[in-house]
């Protein structure tokens, strides 16, 4: 209790080390009940001075889907800017990251088709897959790529309704004269 109120004093008063300890204290529960609302909160805070822990530790919420919905690409990002900023935590962060996106999300960032979902109108559509989502990592019912199609239109899908698209972007393959 007296951690928690000399945390709470001194992150109030801006001290962004302060803040990302509070975050974590709600993170973890030291001292409180575990709150990821409230722990989001002080480490937004401590992110937005460039606490490299504050933003490692986001990132790495964004990666479980801890407090906010899961966003793999968001979690990268996060861990990526963590690492410039010098946090050595936020390392292993990336290769669980990495792993990831090796064994679950291997799609990401590629281009894609969709196909067999109930939508006819967005059947053999292609795009790209911006994001992946995990509402349980370890269900894979609740994994759910983001798509952004070539028209712009974005939809969430289930990974048996994406695949490596093998067509070029664009209209027909262009003949090229000898």
């Amino acid at each position: 209790p007296r951690a928690m109120a000399a945390y709470t004093i001194a992150a109030e008063a801006g001290f962004a080390d302060c803040q990302y300890q509070l975050g974590m204290m709600y993170f973890f529960g030291h001292g409180v009940a575990v709150d990821y609302k409230q722990a989001r909160e002080w480490l937004d805070k401590a992110a937005a001075q460039d606490d490299p822990e504050a933003v490692g530790q986001i990132g790495a919420m964004y990666y479980k889907g801890l407090g906010v919905v899961s966003s793999y690409r968001r979690a990268r990002e996060l861990i990526k800017r963590s690492i410039e900023l010098g946090c050595r935590h936020a390392v292993q962060y990336s290769q669980n990251l990495n792993q990831s996106l090796t064994d679950i999300a291997s799609l990401m960032d590629k281009r894609v088709e969709v196909h067999g979902t109930s939508r006819a109108d967005i059947n053999g559509k292609c795009g790209v897959a911006v994001d992946f989502h995990t509402l349980d990592a370890k269900d894979p019912a609740t994994w759910r790529y983001t798509v952004q199609l070539d028209s712009g239109e974005v939809f969430k899908l289930k990974p048996a309704n994406v695949r490596v698209s093998t067509r070029n972007r664009g209209s027909a393959k262009q003949k090229v004269d000898m």
